[in-house]
């Protein structure tokens, strides 16, 4: 960490994929408190015990995680997102020795809504080829062993939230974690928004006018060649475009949106992939699997997910 800086707020938006954590990250970005991170998901402490790319500190500038804040360094509250930070121990272990204050954010939504969020997604990007029904996605991730799943393969087992939150509630005081349930997210931003800053002690009055666009939806795509590239281009722009002096920066995400706006509508597909009708069988057979993690994340949290009921019965 830097030493000629005293100690901050870190407010690390850690859980999970596929549950609007970019849509929040870009909610609090401007918030006259908040310094965002250079890049939203900068995975800054992870690690190659698990399929993802690792970005190395060194790149880019990036030396000490304090690197990801330049610019900023004088706003109270430090925000990144990197979601699959749930997902590791080690991960856990390292923020935890950030100095200073840690504030810890965990969005979890639906684990069945979430695995069709990444069947789409994993179609999207070219990961899984679109002949594969959902079903199938499904069985052959509860066949496979985990220990050598990709990360999009591992998104049934991940929906299991409460033994990752829990690892994480064994590590970190109650006081410096929070859960929040997608559902809610979605259908009062708003409030959640401002109870977020209740819990990171910073001014509410920011979210009275913002306006709660959602972020990073999964769309069908033309040409998934031609969106990993886009989404590569866009996601090494992004940290030089932090770098910026405010001013050129704010001209930069200006013409960033217009490009992007312009590149969905070259590329996107009409319509959307409405989530299949599952058999009664196979909707039992995933109620079953995720029933004991709810009912334990009700046990952690003191109230049943939104969507319990519905499962539960």
């Amino acid at each position: 960490m830097d030493a000629k800086h005293p100690p901050h707020t870190y407010f690390i938006i850690a859980g999970s994929t596929k549950c609007g954590t970019t849509s929040l990250f870009k909610y609090f970005q401007y918030h006259p408190q908040v310094c965002a991170s250079a890049m939203k998901e900068s995975r800054y402490f992870w690690y190659n015990d698990y399929p993802l790319i690792t970005i190395d500190g060194k790149q880019g500038g990036f030396k000490n995680y304090d690197d990801l804040f330049n610019g900023c360094k004088h706003r109270p509250v430090r925000m990144e997102a990197t979601p699959d930070y749930l997902y590791s121990e080690r991960s856990a272990n390292a923020l935890r020795e950030i100095p200073g204050t840690k504030k810890i954010l965990f969005v979890v939504r639906n684990p069945v809504e979430r695995l069709w969020s990444w069947y789409n997604y994993a179609i999207q990007s070219a990961l899984l080829d679109p002949q594969i029904s959902f079903e199938v996605y499904v069985q052959d991730q509860l066949n496979d062993d985990l220990s050598v799943k990709p990360q999009h393969l591992r998104a049934l087992e991940q929906g299991r939230y409460y033994q990752y939150l829990n690892m994480y509630a064994n590590i970190f005081p109650k006081e410096e974690m929070k859960i929040i349930y997608f559902e809610d997210l979605t259908a009062s931003p708003q409030k959640v928004c401002k109870d977020i800053c209740c819990f990171l002690n910073i001014e509410q009055g920011y979210f009275d006018s913002l306006d709660f666009p959602v972020y990073n939806k999964t769309i069908p795509v033309k040409s998934t060649v031609f969106h990993n590239w886009f989404r590569k281009v866009r996601r090494g722009l992004r940290p030089m475009v932090n770098k910026m002096p405010i001013s050129i920066g704010e001209k930069a995400r200006s013409a960033s949106k217009k490009i992007e706006g312009a590149y969905y509508i070259l590329n996107s597909s009409v319509g959307d992939r409405n989530f299949p009708t599952l058999s009664a069988e196979r909707l039992t057979l995933l109620n079953a699997y995720y029933s004991d993690s709810i009912i334990k994340l009700k046990n952690l949290t003191g109230t049943l997910p939104p969507w319990s009921i519905k499962m539960l019965q």
